[in-house]
């Protein structure tokens, strides 16, 4: 189970020292995921693919897999399964040419969402709605114990949030017109608008607010809600007298949408996206500090955990929901927050009591800490708020928190802020 439960006072430390899994594993049957071994010439990986009748499914101009081509030097790719093809069949053969360093599904990722409630108007002001938040600030409202919160006020004492700290929403997407988010949405300074060029040559044709890996294109509007929703509890906009507030009234986040409008995708989606943000930070002066997950799903993949060390290697922090099966993944892992990364943070659920939410999967090596995830109030789509409980919850909350720790002090590294979210929180007896 976990260590510890966060509190927000982390900034404290900071500033002293200036998608619901599911319980089956499925994968797609008409796409797989390779790596080719270092040290291949693009004929040499394409002359791999023709031997075994295959071709990447989103090429670019050398045939070559154009969602990841700045990632372990574009050795990932995701393949499409010929019609007619049977897909594991295809896997043992890939797998078994010495070309291939790793060969496997690619698996069918979902929301780490438990419960949604009715979506809520958009007529009460903020000051009312801020009463909501307990995560935030718990008084006793709704039954819950006072302070079961991630003691947001004390830490606004100290720092509000900056904008120069840029956060990937990795989800649904985000609506980026919602009148309590689009102040804090990014803004791509390279990009010009509409006019159909890749202007800041990043490999993605008018992403001004970020990547839709479901479409392929710079336009990451949510279809679903709960990318928004996400979005919301890391940085809905603070003290503008609308809505809810985030961890951080100010913040730059960029969206990444690989879930589609069912709240479906894929471990090629999630890495494309996992790309896009290592490709910004490491060839684009994007300076991305922290990305949220509230998805999980499919078995180990290796290309997954690769994307992910990646990022980490770039010094983009990875804030990973448990998952929502209420098992303990020390025994059973669930993917992508049971990776064995130092740049990893597995989050846990706790409810408005100090408790393990019912729902929450638990780990006392796998998980890090626990964060708010039950009832949480929060913007969705079209300028509406409402209510939703998960890992997928309690995952903002802590990519909020690293964020509002490095506007305090940008100069930590990831190993610190990680280490600085874990040794603030509260020690709880239903946590450890």
């Amino acid at each position: 189970m976990m260590k510890k439960s966060l509190l927000a006072a982390a900034v404290c430390m900071a500033a002293s020292l200036s998608a619901q899994a599911q319980p089956s594993v499925e994968a797609a049957r008409d796409s797989v995921l390779v790596v080719f071994k270092p040290g291949l010439s693009v004929q040499q990986r394409l002359s791999v693919l023709n031997k075994h009748g295959v071709s990447v499914r989103y090429a670019d101009k050398n045939g070559l897999d154009a969602r990841s081509r700045y990632l372990l030097d574009g050795r990932i790719a995701e393949l499409a399964v010929p019609r007619g093809t049977n897909r594991d069949l295809l896997l043992k053969k890939l797998s078994a040419d010495s070309a291939i360093a790793v060969a496997e599904p690619n698996y069918i990722i979902r929301l780490d969402q438990s419960v949604r409630t009715q979506p809520q108007p958009t007529a009460e002001p903020s000051d009312s709605r801020f009463g909501d938040l307990w995560g935030l600030h718990n008084t006793g409202q709704a039954g819950g114990r006072v302070d079961a919160d991630i003691d947001a006020p004390e830490a606004w004492d100290i720092t509000t949030g900056s904008r120069d700290v840029i956060v990937g929403v990795i989800d649904t997407g985000t609506d980026y017109n919602h009148p309590d988010l689009r102040d804090n949405i990014w803004v791509n300074p390279g990009e010009v608008p509409g006019n159909g060029i890749d202007d800041d040559g990043n490999g993605v044709i008018d992403d001004v607010h970020g990547y839709s890996a479901v479409n392929d294109n710079g336009d990451p509007m949510d279809q679903e809600g709960h990318g928004t929703h996400v979005a919301g509890t890391i940085g809905a906009v603070g003290n503008n007298n609308l809505g809810v507030s985030g961890v951080n009234w100010q913040v730059s986040m960029i969206p990444c949408q690989f879930l589609d409008a069912n709240g479906t995708g894929s471990t090629a989606g999630a890495i494309a996206c996992i790309n896009y943000y290592t490709n910004l930070k490491l060839n684009h002066g994007v300076d991305v500090r922290v990305t949220s997950n509230s998805w999980g799903g499919g078995g180990f993949s290796q290309a997954l955990k690769d994307a992910i060390a990646a990022g980490n290697n770039a010094g983009i922090l990875f804030i990973a929901a448990a998952g929502n099966d209420a098992e303990d993944s020390d025994v059973s892992p669930h993917y992508p927050s049971s990776y064995d990364l130092p740049g990893i943070v597995s989050v846990a659920s706790t409810d408005r009591n100090d408790n393990m939410s019912g729902f929450s999967t638990y780990g006392l090596v796998s998980v890090d800490l626990g964060a708010p995830g039950s009832a949480i109030l929060s913007t969705i789509p079209n300028g509406a708020y409402g209510s939703l409980s998960g890992t997928s919850m309690a995952t903002p909350h802590v990519a909020g928190a690293a964020a509002l720790v490095w506007s305090a002090n940008p100069a930590l590294g990831i190993d610190e802020v990680k280490q600085i979210l874990l040794d603030s929180g509260d020690s709880l007896p239903g946590l450890v």
